[in-house]
């Protein structure tokens, strides 16, 4: 996977209220101010950063501006990129350099360091005092203590020096004398769905805002208005960190139902709290009656002008084939005609090609699909899914109702269905609609036939499919569309209309209803059906009446038209990949016909027949397994 930089998609940095003696505040608001930038380095960024040319800079986001370096170079080298902070006292000991970080992109994660120099601002001048080789992708505090240096006048400074990563994001500077003890309660960690009869330890996260490792707390709970309390030992959470906090009674789920925990923190370390207002914290666990069959859905991050593209085609085509019933497969395209802005600019990938499984297995390469397709079928959900569609030819009305059935009540949370609309066999003219090809030639190896086409493959070559071209009430889903409280067993829906436009064919293409988790952006579960199943040939091509039987087949299918007069016909087998894998001419016929197809050479999956006559043409699918 490469890395590719798009539109930044922030997500909400750390805040925290700090009970300390503040010496040195910079949140990059009003720009650097006094911060030294140092670009050691002089290397020149690669293509798709070139705008990161200085040590560091500012990006705009939904919270304000943040500090940005850079480590992606032209030919690949060392970062070395400074962030000088101006002269500070360090009175006494106990205070610590904070500040928030993360890197970008999980494939390609920058690492860092904190360095001190007691004299001047000259690079020689400094001491390394803290490094991480590869920062997280999510936010997180880090917190330096500066012990070392009370009673001195110091320079801190942030230096990238990692070696042909991506980018480092640093926000939230702070200089500050931390209370001793101080902590706050984040939040309930358990899995909130589980079945009947599972037993399970209460768990709570908690955040220590002080200076003092927390080793051991005191949390007061209740489960339902049961009250329960427990000293709790043997804690390890540093200053700044979060750590979690398990009680050492199980409990039993003995019904399909929710269960409601609150708990409070207190005495850390067997002393008081700074400040006991944020000790509280609540949250559900749901037993389920049943497991719900579930689909995954993966969504693949491509665009034609992506050479490396292709494997996320051949593998996700792959996972299609191999998980007919299990898996739906959604191409999300960026920088190409087949770009749906809202769904580009909201599914947050960190590179191209790169996929995420339910929203919730997020920008792994396609390669992995299989090995992280089980973990994802298997996790635990409440909700069985499932859909009804009509489609009128003559109005071009899709009407799809949308259906879920929880398999525990619940009371609580925010879930959605939203609607996807799939398109196949999408062509187009000029550069680009060619989809270029790092594969050409096979000098990255093989990767589905693309190692034998040229780069750029020209759009003539080209069909595209499982492209995500609608989303019929956004991509966050319908606000309301499925009630907060609901009980186990009852079906729930929702009525989605579209009417589809004359430049989409609606014989190639599918519906998918998904059950989202607002809160936490997962698909829960999906169903997906065929459009054109339910889209009469007969109005299309009032000459042809066409069948496939069987469908799905193994061995022969058997395509049967009824010629009112005299035509030619040709029938062409296309794949998923959008290849003729096979095609015939019959000549002229009339009449009832059968025209058998031999697919026992063929692999498990989906086929498009597409059945030519001088009238127009008729495609239908025809599943093949064996």
């Amino acid at each position: 996977m490469k890395k590719n930089l798009l539109v930044f998609v922030f997500a909400l940095v750390l805040t925290m209220a700090v009970n300390a003696q503040t010496l040195f505040e910079h949140d990059f608001e009003d720009g650097f101010g006094d911060i030294i930038l140092v670009d050691n380095d002089g290397n020149t960024p690669a293509g798709n950063v070139s705008t990161y040319v200085d040590a560091w800079n500012l990006r705009d986001a939904d919270f304000g501006q943040a500090a940005i370096s850079n480590s992606w170079y032209a030919p690949a080298a060392a970062a070395d990129d400074w962030m000088i902070l101006p002269e500070i006292e360090i009175p006494e000991a106990g205070f610590s350099f904070l500040f928030d970080v993360r890197a970008v992109d999980p494939n390609y994660p920058d690492g860092y360091e904190v360095l001190v120099s007691t004299t001047d601002t000259e690079l020689e001048s400094f001491t390394s005092v803290f490094s991480i080789g590869s920062e997280s992708t999510a936010w997180v505090k880090r917190s330096v203590s500066l012990d070392d240096y009370a009673g001195e006048k110091v320079h801190l400074a942030i230096r990238n020096n990692s070696f042909d990563q991506f980018l480092l994001i640093v926000d939230n500077l702070l200089v500050v004398k931390l209370a001793e003890k101080d902590i706050a309660a984040d939040r309930l960690t358990n899995k909130r769905w589980n079945l009947v009869n599972d037993v399970v330890y209460p768990t709570f996260s908690l955040e220590n805002k002080g200076s003092e490792t927390i080793t051991s707390v005191d949390v007061e709970y209740t489960i339902n208005g049961d009250v329960k309390s427990e000293t709790v030992t043997g804690l390890n959470i540093a200053s700044f960190e979060t750590g979690e906090v398990a009680v050492a009674e199980g409990l039993t789920l003995t019904e399909a139902n929710q269960y409601d925990v609150t708990f409070e923190f207190s005495n850390p370390n067997g002393g008081a709290d700074t400040d006991d207002t944020d000790n509280m914290g609540a949250g559900p666990i749901n037993a389920l009656s049943e497991l719900p069959s579930r689909k995954v859905v993966g969504e693949e991050g491509t665009g034609t002008w992506c050479p490396w593209c292709p494997r996320g085609e051949v593998f996700l085509n792959a996972a299609i084939e191999d998980n007919p019933d299990d898996f739906i497969g959604i191409a999300v395209h960026n920088g190409d005609p087949m770009t749906v802005a809202e769904y580009d600019n909201e599914i947050g990938f960190s590179a191209y090609p790169s996929l995420h499984l339910n929203r919730e297995i997020r920008n792994i390469d396609p390669s992995e699909i299989s090995d992280f397709f089980q973990e994802a079928k298997n996790a635990v959900v409440p909700f069985e899914a499932d859909m009804e569609l009509t489609f009128d030819p003559a109005t071009r009305a899709l009407t799809v109702v949308a259906k879920a059935m929880p398999m525990t009540s619940i009371n609580g949370g925010d879930f959605r269905f939203s609607l996807i609309l799939l398109e196949d066999g999408l062509t187009g003219t000029g550069g680009n609609w060619a989809q270029a090809n790092a594969y050409a030639g096979g000098t990255n190896g093989p990767m589905g036939g693309y190692e034998s086409l040229p780069n750029p493959v020209p759009a003539s070559q080209m069909v595209y499919n499982h492209v995500g071209s609608v989303l019929v009430g956004g991509f966050y889903g319908v606000e309301g569309s499925i009630a907060t409280s609901l009980v186990a067993g009852e079906e729930i829906t929702h009525t989605f209309e579209y009417t589809i436009p004359e430049s989409m064919d609606p014989m190639l293409m599918d519906a998918v209803v998904l059950v989202l988790e607002n809160e936490t952006g997962v698909i829960l579960n999906a169903d997906k059906e065929d459009v054109q199943m339910f889209v009469n040939t007969n109005e299309t091509l009032s000459e042809i009446a066409s069948s496939i039987y069987p469908n799905p087949a193994s061995d022969i299918a058997q395509v049967e038209l009824n010629l009112e007069e005299a035509t030619e016909v040709n029938i062409s087998i296309i794949d998923v990949t959008g290849k003729v894998i096979a095609s015939r001419d019959y000549g002229t016929v009339q009449g009832n016909q059968i025209f058998p197809i031999q697919v026992a050479n063929f692999t498990n999956g989906m086929y498009m027949v597409h059945i030519t006559t001088e009238d127009g043409v008729s495609t239908q699918r025809l599943m093949v397994t064996k």
